[in-house]
C-alpha cells in the first residue's frame, strides 16, 4: 500500500493528477489528510479529494494547534509525528511519499524512517533561502526515492544524497495539471468559484494577489499585507485575492485582507476573495489573469509554464531556479506599483519549460508501483 501526505491547498496540485494514474492502474493508495488540508479557514482541500476520488481512502489525522507563530508549527510537527507512528504501524505501507517541505511532511519522513518505511520525496533539491529549505531538505536526506523537478535540483540531490536508492527528473506533476487547463475553456465569472465579493467578468484583465507572510518575518504580515492590498487598489483593474494559508503570520495576514475588504465598497474598489480553487480552475485563473502578484511558488514554477507575468514579492523564492516571466521587488515594497505596471505591459511571456513539459505524473505513478511491486 502506498500512503501519501497531503497537509495543504498548494499541494494538491502535485497530487491530483499523481492519484488519477495510480487509481488507473489500480494502485493501493490512501492519502493521509492533516494540517490546513482539514481547516475550513484554510480551504479543506480534503472536501476536493474526496469529490475528485470518491471511494478513495482518506485516513485524517488531526494535530492543529491554534496560533499562528512559528512555536506552533514545532509543536503541531511534534503532535503530527506521533499519530503517524501509530497510523504507520497499524497499517504498514510499503511505501510513504511526501511532497515538496511543509513542516507535517517532515513528521511524516522521521515516523516512516523509524519504522523501516521506504520514504519516496517528490520536489526535493529546490532552495528557496528560508526555513523550508532544511525541511525540504531533511525529508530529502531521509528518502530512498527522489523525483525532483529541474537539472539543478536533480544534481543538488545527487550530491546530498549519496545513499538514495534511486532519483528520477521527471519534472513537476502540478504542470500536467496546467497543461490540461490550457485545454480547456476559460472561467468566465467568478460564480464559477465561490469566494466573496462582486462578481468578476475573468474575461477581461484582472490581478491576482497570493501573498503568504514572509517566512521568517512572521511578526510583520499584517503591515506586509497591507501595502500589497493598498499597491494594486492603485491599478484601475479589478482584483482577485487568495486568503493566505497555514504559516506563520497567517492571522495577520487575514486580518489585513478583511479590514481592506471591509473598505472597497465605500473606495469605488473591485475585489473578490477565494479561500481556495480546484487545481485546474486555479491553472486556468493564472492562464488567464493579467499578473500574479505575491510570493508564492506557483508564480515561479505553473506561471513560467503558462506564460504569465509574475511579480515576486520579498525572500521567500529567493534560491529558487525562475523563467524570465518573474519581475521580483524586495521588501519594503517602494517599486512594487512600479513593477506591476511593468508587467501588465509586457502580456504574456513565451512558455518555460524549467519545472517540466506537463508529463511527470504517469512517469512518477509508474515508478512507485515499481518500487512497491518489487
Amino acid at each position: 500500500m502506498i500512503s501519501i501526505l497531503l497537509s495543504a491547498r498548494p499541494s494538491y496540485a502535485k497530487l491530483q493528477p499523481l492519484l488519477s494514474e495510480l487509481l488507473a492502474r489500480h494502485a493501493d493508495v490512501e492519502v493521509v489528510a492533516c494540517g490546513a488540508a482539514l481547516l475550513h479557514r484554510y480551504g479543506k482541500v480534503v472536501d476536493q479529494v474526496r469529490t475528485d476520488f470518491p471511494g478513495l481512502r482518506i485516513t485524517p489525522l488531526y494535530a492543529t494547534l491554534d496560533g499562528s507563530e512559528l512555536v506552533t508549527s514545532v509543536k503541531e510537527t511534534a503532535l503530527l509525528m506521533s499519530g503517524l507512528a501509530d497510523h504507520y504501524a497499524r497499517t504498514k505501507p510499503t511505501l510513504v511519499v511526501v511532497i515538496a517541505d511543509r513542516h507535517e511532511t517532515a513528521a511524516a519522513s522521521l515516523a516512516a524512517a523509524y519504522l523501516n518505511i521506504p520514504l519516496a520525496h517528490i520536489q526535493g533539491g529546490e532552495h528557496s533561502g528560508n526555513i523550508d529549505d532544511q525541511v525540504r531538505d531533511v525529508n530529502s536526506v531521509l528518502a530512498a526515492y527522489h523525483f525532483p523537478a529541474t537539472d539543478k535540483a536533480h544534481h543538488t540531490l545527487q550530491v546530498m544524497c549519496p545513499r538514495a536508492v534511486a532519483i528520477y527528473q521527471f519534472g513537476c506533476p502540478s504542470l500536467d495539471v496546467a497543461k490540461a487547463a490550457l485545454c480547456l475553456p476559460p472561467l468566465w465569472i467568478t460564480d464559477e468559484l465561490g469566494g466573496v465579493g462582486p462578481r468578476l467578468d475573468l474575461t477581461q484583465p484582472f490581478l491576482t494577489v497570493l501573498y503568504h507572510p514572509e517566512t521568517e518575518q512572521p511578526a510583520a504580515a499584517y503591515e506586509q499585507m497591507m501595502v500589497v492590498l493598498e499597491t494594486c487598489s492603485r491599478i484601475p483593474l479589478p482584483r482577485l485575492v487568495f486568503w493566505p494559508g497555514q504559516d506563520a503570520g497567517a492571522e495577520g495576514s487575514a486580518k489585513a485582507i478583511r479590514e481592506y475588504l471591509g473598505t472597497v465598497k465605500a473606495r469605488g474598489e473591485t475585489w473578490h476573495a477565494l479561500r481556495t480553487a480546484s487545481p485546474s480552475a486555479f491553472m486556468r485563473l493564472l492562464n488567464q489573469t493579467a499578473v500574479l502578484i505575491g510570493n508564492s511558488s506557483a508564480g515561479i514554477r505553473e506561471a513560467s509554464y503558462v506564460g504569465t507575468p509574475v511579480v515576486n514579492i520579498g525572500s521567500r523564492q529567493d534560491g529558487r531556479e525562475r523563467a524570465e516571466n518573474v519581475v521580483d521587488c524586495r521588501l519594503p515594497l517602494f517599486s512594487l506599483e512600479q513593477c506591476i505596471t511593468r508587467q501588465i505591459r509586457q502580456e504574456r511571456y513565451p512558455s518555460s519549460l524549467l519545472y517540466g513539459r506537463g508529463d511527470a505524473a504517469p512517469r512518477i505513478a509508474q515508478k512507485l508501483l515499481e518500487v512497491v511491486r518489487q
